[in-house]
C-alpha cells in the first residue's frame, strides 16, 4: 500500500483523507511518452519515467514534500505515482466527470496562473529598490501619524464643511459623525487611528504627513472621494539604526514600489483599452445603492442583502466602456450578488469611491485577462500544466468519492460504537464547559461604552452589536456566539463569561490585550458526558468514511496486484545523482 504522507493537497483540497489527498496532489505530472527515458515504475501499460518522478516531486510545496532521501522513501513516492495513474484510468473508464462548476473552476485556475505570469513579467521583475529609497523610508518611519478624516462626495461639499469647522460652527468630530461617508470611521469621530508611512494611498498620505498637529487640510481628492484630513498627533517611533532595519525597510520599499508600478501598468492598460465612464450610469448606480440601503437588511435573505434591485431597463444602462464592450448596471449587480455579504457596499459611497470599486475589483480583471490572452499566456506550459493538474485532481476525487458514497452504516451500528466508547473510554465523550453569549467588542473603550449606554437605554442589542462590534464571527448573528468552549475569545473576557453570570445582563467593559469587550451570558453549560444524540451525526460520518477508505484501499491494492506493479530500484538510486 502507498505511504500516507502530507502533501500540498491538504491545503488545496482541504480533505482529511491523506490517502486521496496525496494522489490528487500528484495529478498533472506530465504525459506518458517515455521514449528512451529511464523508467522508475511499471504497472501493466502504465510507465512512470524518472523525469515524471522528479517533476511530480518538485511540484509539491517544499514544506509538504515527502522524504525521498532513502530508497524506501523513493519507492513509496513511486508507488504514489502509480496509484495516481491507476485512479486516472478508472476515471476514464467511468466516463470522466464534467460539470459547469468544474469548467468554471478550471477557467478560474487558468486565469489565476495567467495573471500570475503577467504580474511577474510586467511588474515584479521591473521593480528595483535604489539605496536612497531605503534611506528615505527610514527617515519617514521615525514618527507615525494619528489621523482623522471626513470622506465626502465632492470638493464643494468638502469646502463648505471645512468652513463650518474652521469657523467653530461645529467640531470636526460632529462633522465626521454627521457627514462622513466612511461609516467605519464616522462612528469613531472620523479617527483612522495611528498610521505608519507607506500604509495609505500616496496622495492622501502626502497631505496627512505634511500637516501640523491639529491642522485640517484643504479638500484632498483621491480615487475614493474627497477627504478633509486632520493630523491629530505625531508619535515618535523607536526605529533602531538604518543598518539594523535595512532588510525590513527594503522589503517595505519594494512593496511600495510594486504598488506604484501596478498603478502605472493599470493606467497604461486602461488607456490602451479605451476605458471611459458614463456619469449617468454611475449616478443611477449610486441611487440604486441608496435605495437598497434604506431597506432593513435583516429582513432580506442573505444572498440579496445589500444587492441593488434595478429594473430590466436599468440593468441595460452602461456604467463604463472598454475593449469594445460595455459594463452595465446589470453586470455590476450580478457581480455584487456573487460576493460575500461583508464585501458588498453597506453604506453611502461617493461617486469616486464607487468608480474606483468598479474599476479595481471588476473592470481591471477583465482588462488583465484580455491582455494575458493576447500575449498567449493561456498557452504557456505552466498554465496548461496547472489546469490539467486540477482536472486530474477532480477525476481522482471523483473516483475516491464513489467509495465513500457506497459505504453504508445503520443507526444500530452507530449506537454500538457510542455504547462501546461510553463503556471503554467515557472521558473521550466529555463535552467541555460552554457558554452561549452575546458579545460586543471594539478596539476603543468609548465605543463599547456607547453601545452599552444605548442598549441599557432600550435599543435593540442585536442591532447595536451589528453596528459597533468588530467581531466578524458574530456580526451577522446580532452578536450571538452560540455554545462555545474556552479558547474562542480573549482570556479576560472568558474569565468573566465563565464566572457564573448567566442571566445577569450585560457586563461592564472588559479590557483585553487587543481592545475592549462586553458580554451578556445567556446560557452557562457545565461539563457533561455527551448523549448519543450529541454525537450521532459525527459518529455516522466517521464510520462511513472509515468503511469507504477501507474499501478504497482494498480496491486499489487489487488493481496493483492485477497490473503487476514493478518498482525499478536501480533507476530510483539515480535520483540525487547526475542523470545522462
Amino acid at each position: 500500500m502507498m505511504r500516507k504522507g502530507d502533501t500540498e493537497l491538504l491545503q488545496e483540497t482541504k480533505r482529511a483523507v491523506l490517502f486521496a489527498a496525496i494522489l490528487a496532489g500528484l495529478a498533472g505530472c506530465g504525459g506518458k511518452e517515455s521514449g528512451t527515458e529511464k523508467i522508475v515504475a511499471t504497472a501493466g501499460d502504465i510507465r512512470v519515467t524518472l523525469a515524471e518522478f522528479q517533476e511530480a516531486y518538485h511540484q509539491i510545496t517544499p514544506n509538504y514534500r515527502p522524504d525521498i532521501s532513502t530508497l524506501e522513501g523513493k519507492r513509496a513516492f513511486a508507488d504514489d505515482l502509480v496509484n495516481k495513474e491507476i485512479l486516472l484510468l478508472e476515471a476514464k473508464r467511468l466516463g470522466g466527470f464534467e460539470s459547469p462548476e468544474l469548467t468554471e473552476t478550471m477557467e478560474h485556475r487558468r486565469k489565476q496562473e495567467m495573471l500570475g505570469i503577467l504580474f511577474r513579467d510586467e511588474i515584479e521583475s521591473q521593480v528595483e529598490v535604489p539605496g536612497h529609497a531605503v534611506a528615505e523610508l527610514y527617515d519617514m518611519r521615525k514618527w507615525n501619524a494619528r489621523i482623522s478624516h471626513i470622506l465626502l462626495g465632492d470638493a464643494a461639499e468638502a469646502r463648505r464643511i471645512r468652513e463650518e469647522i474652521v469657523s467653530g460652527e461645529k467640531t470636526f468630530e460632529e462633522a465626521a459623525r454627521e457627514h462622513s461617508m466612511d461609516r467605519k470611521t464616522s462612528r469613531n469621530d472620523g479617527s483612522l487611528g495611528e498610521i505608519q508611512w507607506g500604509q495609505s494611498i500616496p496622495e492622501f498620505q502626502k497631505v496627512a504627513f505634511e500637516l501640523e498637529p491639529g491642522e485640517i487640510s484643504e479638500p484632498v481628492e483621491t480615487t475614493y472621494g474627497v477627504h478633509l484630513v486632520r493630523l491629530d498627533e505625531r508619535l515618535p517611533q523607536e526605529v533602531g539604526t538604518l543598518e539594523e532595519t535595512r532588510p525590513l525597510l527594503r522589503d517595505d520599499a519594494r512593496r511600495h514600489l510594486t504598488n506604484l508600478k501596478t498603478r502605472e501598468f493599470m493606467q497604461w492598460l486602461e488607456e490602451k483599452e479605451g476605458l471611459t465612464w458614463n456619469p449617468e450610469g454611475l449616478d443611477l448606480t449610486l441611487e440604486l445603492i441608496r435605495k437598497c440601503l434604506e431597506l432593513d437588511a435583516d429582513t432580506i435573505p442573505n444572498e440579496r442583502r445589500y444587492v441593488p434591485a434595478p429594473t430590466d431597463d436599468q440593468r441595460k444602462v452602461v456604467i463604463a466602456s472598454f475593449s469594445g464592450r460595455d459594463w452595465t448596471i446589470g453586470e455590476y449587480v450580478d457581480f455584487v450578488a456573487g460576493r460575500p455579504v461583508p464585501l458588498r457596499v453597506q453604506g453611502p459611497i461617493p461617486r469616486n469611491g464607487l468608480q474606483e470599486l468598479i474599476r479595481s475589483v471588476q473592470i481591471h480583471e477583465q482588462l488583465l485577462v484580455k491582455e494575458a490572452k493576447a500575449r498567449g499566456l493561456d498557452q504557456r506550459p505552466e498554465v496548461v500544466s496547472a489546469v490539467t493538474r486540477l482536472h486530474e485532481q477532480v477525476m481522482i476525487e471523483h473516483v475516491h468519492g464513489r467509495f465513500l458514497q457506497a459505504a453504508d452504516v445503520t443507526p444500530e451500528e452507530v449506537r454500538a460504537v457510542y455504547d462501546s466508547m461510553r463503556t471503554v473510554d467515557e472521558e473521550s465523550l466529555m463535552i467541555p464547559e460552554r457558554v452561549d453569549m452575546i458579545v460586543l467588542v471594539h478596539t476603543e473603550r468609548k465605543r463599547v461604552e456607547e453601545g452599552l449606554r444605548r442598549i441599557r437605554a432600550g435599543e435593540d442589542e442585536g442591532a447595536v452589536c451589528k453596528e459597533i462590534s468588530l467581531d466578524l464571527r458574530t456580526r451577522d448573528k446580532k452578536g450571538r456566539t452560540g455554545l462555545i468552549a474556552r479558547g474562542s475569545y480573549a482570556p479576560e473576557m472568558e474569565e468573566v463569561a465563565f464566572s457564573g453570570i448567566a442571566g445577569q445582563g450585560w457586563t461592564d467593559p472588559i479590557q483585553t490585550g487587543s481592545g475592549v469587550g462586553a458580554v451578556k451570558v445567556l446560557v452557562h453549560e457545565q461539563p457533561r458526558i455527551a448523549e448519543f444524540e450529541d454525537v450521532e451525526a459525527a459518529y455516522t460520518r466517521q464510520l462511513i468514511n472509515a468503511r469507504g477508505e477501507t474499501a478504497f484501499e482494498e480496491w486499489i491494492q487489487e488493481q496493483r496486484d492485477a497490473l503487476g506493479v514493478v518498482i525499478h530500484d536501480d533507476v530510483l538510486e539515480l535520483i540525487g545523482e547526475p542523470v545522462s
